[in-house]
């Protein structure tokens, strides 16, 4: 799998997360440290190698 849309998936969880802390006011970026830890687990379950099921 092409790799690209993961990368613009931590831009867009940066940028969402810094307007949702600025939205909330919040003093620490709570929303922005969330939504960039899910996009870390998104980009390594996708990145992952899967054990090949076929043995031929």
């Amino acid at each position: 799998m092409d790799k690209t849309p993961l990368y613009f998936l931590f831009v867009a969880a940066l940028f969402g997360g810094i307007l949702c802390d600025k939205y909330v006011g919040t003093s620490f970026p709570y929303i922005t440290l969330i939504l960039l830890a899910m996009a870390g687990m998104i980009y390594y379950v996708v990145t992952k190698n899967l054990p090949n099921d076929e043995e031929k």
